[in-house]
């Protein structure tokens, strides 16, 4: 059973992405995923985040990183609504480089 259900609301006109960018970007953790295409099919959306209900941050060295993401993702699953774009929610956000020593046993260096 799904705990989220999108809130949606068509704004018209529809509001410049960096112009949107520009009001959010005090908010914690400000995402802008930018779609800069003009293409028709693969530009069609940009998508803005802030002020997450949830970080998500292991310490360096967690044994497999991804299987504990993706676990932690299936707790906040929703269905799909029919006639909105295609990411309907989830998570955004990004990886260090530190996840690298989760995934790949490789010495440091010496200087």
């Amino acid at each position: 059973m799904p705990l989220f259900e999108p809130l949606v609301q068509e704004l018209r006109p529809a509001p410049d992405p960096e112009a949107v960018l520009v009001r959010l970007a005090a908010q914690p953790y400000c995402l802008f995923l930018d779609s800069a295409l003009r293409e028709p099919t693969l530009g069609r959306y940009s998508f803005l985040a802030a002020d997450p209900f949830e970080v998500l941050t292991l310490p360096v060295g967690t044994p497999e990183p991804f299987t504990w993401l993706r676990t932690k993702l299936q707790e906040l699953t929703s269905d799909t609504v029919p006639g909105l774009p295609p990411f309907q929610g989830g998570a955004a956000g990004l990886f260090s480089y530190d996840l690298s020593r989760s995934l790949e046993r490789i010495p440091l260096p010496r200087f």
